[in-house]
């Protein structure tokens, strides 16, 4: 599949979204997860299906998604799915749990400094009660698009952008 053919099916699924067709969104973005397709393309499609499943208020199988986009091998994957599992369990109040996931993330070798005094400052706002900074959080209508945005940045072999994290 093309990268333009993938932008065609986000696009489509940004629309379905839109339009709260989310079993259709669910069913082509289900087929990509066993798509082969590139590692980058097959988790991000992990994450929007959380994303869809969040909408549909089933926590778990949001998490159960952001869980199988955190085993694909490369570390920014790694990185960006259990970031966005962290802020979602944030705001799901099991603040316990999120820092637990972003202190996971700290042990990790290939972390950059940047990345470091982020993860360090997500877990201090959340001990101080206030929700952090994070992957993802982006308005609702916009998150299918800028995960698109941040899965052509991991294929190009980079990590998210500071504007793919909003």
């Amino acid at each position: 599949m093309t990268a333009d053919e993938m932008r065609k099916l986000y696009s489509e699924v940004e629309g379905l979204i839109q339009a709260s067709d989310l079993r259709k969104a669910l069913e082509i973005l289900r087929g990509l997860t066993a798509a082969n397709i590139p590692e980058a393309d097959r988790a991000m499609a992990h994450v929007n299906l959380a994303l869809v499943y969040k909408k549909l208020a089933e926590p778990s199988r949001a998490i159960a998604h952001l869980d199988q986009a955190s085993l694909f091998p490369r570390f920014d994957y790694r990185l960006f799915a259990q970031g966005q599992k962290a802020a979602y369990l944030g705001e799901l109040g099991r603040v316990k749990e999120a820092i637990g996931c972003w202190r996971d993330l700290l042990k990790q070798d290939e972390l950059t400094q940047h990345e470091k005094e982020m993860l360090e400052g997500n877990i201090r706002s959340l001990e101080a009660g206030s929700q952090p900074s994070s992957p993802g959080q982006a308005p609702p209508e916009r998150q299918p698009l800028r995960l698109w945005d941040a899965a052509i940045s991991l294929l190009r072999g980079g990590r998210p952008t500071e504007d793919d994290r909003r």
